[in-house]
């Protein structure tokens, strides 16, 4: 940081508060999330002790440090560290990375400053590990936020999705039915895989051309998993594929492959010859494209919709389907 003041106190708390709750408002939208293992309320207290924590420590440096990067760094800090924990099992390996290295790098610093250095100055020790916090919090929050901007699944299947085949009865795989069966006892990318697979079955049952993902993220709008059309793309709440059962599961995949194959129709109807796209049976594939094209907030109304209970239909009906198999 600069060894000169740019602001006085008074304006420096007070463009830190506003930069702090700027970041706050974007942090909460896109990023905030329960860490595991704690309430929400605990969770915001966790937050809130971060943030008191990253601006006392302006009380343990000089008073000549008073510029925006002492505010980017101090603002930074608790939502990075925040993020981490929230995160971290989540995203063990690119968080891992970015912290590991960073503090890795500074404490080979701090090693080398006290191996060379007479003449010590811990303010100026205490300033660079915040710059390297604050660093490794910026990172943090970036690969965080690509996930939740660019991709709504924060871990994907490892299973091949794969082209699509004509198939005119349901297809089911016998591991897949297996593992419905030991759901409790499987790990997390184990789970996904098996939806990955019973998901690739489906859209071959329904005709798909797409080639759908199946993920796991967190701040889904629907309690289960929701179905994104931009990214053909399935995304479950993490906690919910950690405890919810199998058939809780397997039936939020099948609502959501179905709005995939509802929208695969709206799709093909606007590639439609208008000589044709008037006939009565593609009427409730109008109302689709409506619905679609429609945001509706209050639940209640969304539920009610056509595509919804269409989905909702067809999700119970496939998966009598499947518990008919597994009894077998």
């Amino acid at each position: 940081m600069k060894q000169h003041n740019t602001f006085t106190l008074k304006d420096f708390i007070i463009r830190a508060g506003i930069a702090y709750f700027i970041t706050l408002i974007i942090f909460c939208i896109f990023i905030f999330r329960v860490i595991p293992g704690c309430s929400l309320l605990q969770s915001k207290l966790v937050l809130f002790l971060l943030t008191v924590l990253s601006f006392g420590l302006i009380y343990f440096e000089k008073d000549d440090r008073r510029n925006y990067l002492s505010i980017a760094t101090n603002v930074l800090i608790p939502f990075g560290i925040y993020t981490t924990l929230a995160y971290i099992l989540l995203l063990p390996i690119p968080l891992g990375i970015v912290w590991t290295l960073l503090i890795g790098l500074d404490l080979v610093y701090i090693g080398f400053y006290f191996y060379k250095v007479k003449r010590r100055n811990y303010n100026s020790l205490l300033e660079k590990s915040q710059l390297v916090i604050g660093l490794a919090s910026l990172l943090s929050l970036v690969i965080v936020l690509s996930f939740t901007l660019f991709g709504s699944s924060l871990i994907q299947s490892s299973t091949k999705i794969t082209n699509n085949t004509d198939a005119y009865i349901r297809k089911y795989d016998d591991k897949s039915l297996k593992n419905l069966n030991n759901w409790s006892k499987l790990k997390r990318k184990e789970k996904l895989n098996t939806l990955q697979t019973i998901c690739n079955n489906e859209r071959d049952y329904l005709g798909i051309s797409a080639r759908i993902k199946v993920g796991a993220g967190s701040k889904l709008t629907h309690p289960y998993a929701q179905y994104n059309n931009k990214s053909k793309e399935i995304t479950f709440d993490v906690s919910q594929l950690d405890h919810a059962s199998s058939t809780t599961l397997l039936e939020a995949l099948l609502h959501s492959t179905y709005h995939a194959y509802e929208y695969a129709l709206v799709e093909s109807y606007d590639s439609m010859s208008s000589d044709y796209n008037k006939l009565v049976d593609y009427r409730t594939i109008v109302t689709y494209k409506r619905e679609f094209s429609t945001k509706v907030t209050n639940k209640a109304k969304n539920y009610n919709q056509i595509n919804e209970s269409n989905a909702e239909a067809y999700a119970a009906e496939a998966l009598q389907d499947y518990q008919n198999k597994l009894k077998k």
